[in-house]
């Protein structure tokens, strides 16, 4: 008797499982701590392929529920030519009912050929276990895994696994034989966010956002531009070549952003607005609302590193209250460790500004702090403008203050201006030591000159230089020293001949390492 029962039981729960869902052949979950997790479905659905005439509607359900994190997307990996529906129901019942509401639903579709990846945001909270897929408009849909990942907004042309990934609410417009050269895409949210682009060739690009900018592109360059510069809800890109990704940064507290994006930003509240370069990302980029707030962040520091009789001291305010500093500024790790270590172990009182920057240089990595509390320096720079500057003023020390940080940086670059100082002549030396001391750097710092030289070559296009300092600089040292305008007269053609080669070569450099030339450390214009 006790046989019976039990072969009955076994008879029952074999014709209970086979009306239970199944695994899904080679189909899963991909979760983000690197496991798995199977997709199951009723037998009739259990297929990787829907088909419009057999298909076109199938049910899933994970071995687990699984519960959404803030910030995360349920990513579809398919291979498609027709539009897709994904639905997300609260429960079984829910999913195979007919007409019951999904707690979620997104439409999918993009003119693509081939596997492409479709992100659906997850709000927190979200339960995911029963879904559904429903395909319509097309043939079939083969289906190569999901997955649970952090949000992804916007378009990469090659994801992680070498196929476009496309995120909510992106619109393809138009597609050339290489790929995507137009889309529409939400405007990127939050204070601090950019849009990045980047493209497959060096291209043009436009962008359509209340504003209409343009911005020449190389192909291993990214441009960022920080979304306070778009207004309404959405951006058009468009660009002559392919697109390789337009995407979202969401900034940590200081937006990447093309040089020139930050001279077009708007009005900002406070003391500063606070970018990082997208060129060079470890750049601090300081936008000061006027020179005073500048000079209570800067100006000792400035005296610090460049003025002849302050550099290497801390100077009190009573020193240099009535002396000017710079109208913008820039300096490397080293000396930022440095000056910072001094007041440490000097116990020098620095100001609630300087204390501030401090706290900015340890929180992006430009110093660290060992565990004994002494300062060393970490990598990057900081450079600076401000808004009391005309405009005209504020792009020409922009592209001057860029060109010492890729100095700090780029140790290519910095030995080519070495080099071409070392290659000066008697006359040309002489001019740049001259023009270099008139402004009030130690010349006795040679790595000082290396800098300034090719920053004041560079801060205007290789075509004015001439006329910027024959025009301009020589005339202006002669007025101020008259017994040495004579010379100046006389080696005037030798001094401009020089500055052209080396600038020349500077630029050079600038355009085939960086997609930049002499003049314009940014890339991005707004059109009129």
């Amino acid at each position: 008797m006790k046989s019976i029962r039990l072969l009955l039981l076994l008879l029952l729960g074999a014709g209970m499982a086979s009306c239970g869902p199944v695994p899904v052949d080679g189909l899963s979950l991909s979760l983000r701590d690197g496991g798995e997790l199977p997709v199951l479905a009723r037998k009739a659905d259990a297929v990787k392929r829907l088909d419009s005439q057999k298909n076109p509607l199938v049910r899933f359900v994970l071995q687990k529920a699984l519960v959404a994190d803030a910030g995360f997307d349920l990513a579809l990996r398919v291979d498609t030519d027709a539009k897709l529906t994904l639905r997300l129901y609260a429960d079984a019942k829910e999913l195979y009912a007919k007409d019951a509401a999904p707690a979620l639903s997104a439409g999918l579709a993009a003119p693509l050929i081939g596997p492409r990846e479709y992100r659906v945001p997850l709000a927190a909270g979200q339960s995911l276990q029963y879904l559904s897929l429903e395909l319509s408009g097309g043939s079939y849909a083969e289906l190569l895994g999901f997955a649970l990942l952090p949000r992804f907004d916007g378009y990469s042309a090659k994801g992680p696994q070498g196929y476009p990934v496309l995120g909510a609410g992106l619109e393809l417009i138009e597609l050339s034989d290489a790929g995507v050269v137009s889309l529409s895409m939400a405007r990127p949210a939050g204070e601090d966010a950019s849009l990045l682009l980047s493209l497959n060739a060096s291209g043009e690009l436009r962008l359509q956002g209340g504003a209409l900018y343009t911005a020449l592109v190389d192909a291993d360059a990214s441009l960022a531009i920080p979304a306070k510069l778009f207004s309404g809800a959405r951006i058009t890109i468009s660009s002559t070549v392919a697109l390789a990704g337009a995407t979202i940064d969401s900034g940590n507290g200081a937006p990447l952003s093309d040089l020139h994006a930050i001279l077009l930003s708007p009005a900002f509240s406070g003391n500063y607005a606070l970018f990082r370069w997208d060129l060079l990302p470890y750049t601090l980029v300081f936008d000061f609302k006027d020179y005073g707030v500048q000079d209570r962040y800067l100006k000792r520091l400035a005296f610090f590193a460049e003025k002849p009789g302050f550099r290497g001291r801390l100077a009190p305010d009573r020193e240099i209250a009535a002396l000017h500093a710079w109208n913008a500024h820039d300096y490397p790790p080293a000396t930022l460790a440095a000056f910072y270590e001094l007041a440490r172990t000097s116990a020098f009182p620095l100001n609630a500004e300087e204390t501030e920057l401090l706290a900015l240089l340890l929180r992006y990595g430009v110093l660290e702090r060992r565990g004994d509390g002494s300062l060393l320096e970490g990598r990057g720079a900081i450079i600076s403008v401000a808004r009391e500057s005309p405009d005209w003023q504020r792009r020409t020390f922009m592209d001057h203050e860029a060109a010492h940080a890729l100095f700090f940086q780029d140790d290519a670059y910095r030995s080519l201006a070495e080099r071409l100082w070392d290659a000066l002549g008697q006359a040309s030396r002489q001019f740049w030591l001259e023009h270099l001391a008139w402004r009030n750097y130690d010349i006795s710092h040679k790595y000082l000159n290396y800098n300034e030289l090719q920053a004041y070559l560079v801060q205007q296009s290789v075509s004015r230089v001439e006329a910027y300092l024959g025009d301009n600089v020589l005339p202006r040292l002669a007025a101020a020293y008259p017994q040495r305008a004579p010379r100046y007269a006389a080696d005037k053609g030798r001094i401009l001949t020089d500055a052209l080669a080396d600038a020349t070569s500077l630029d050079g450099y600038l355009r085939a390492r960086w997609g930049l030339r002499a003049g314009a450390f940014g890339r991005l214009r707004k059109s009129p």
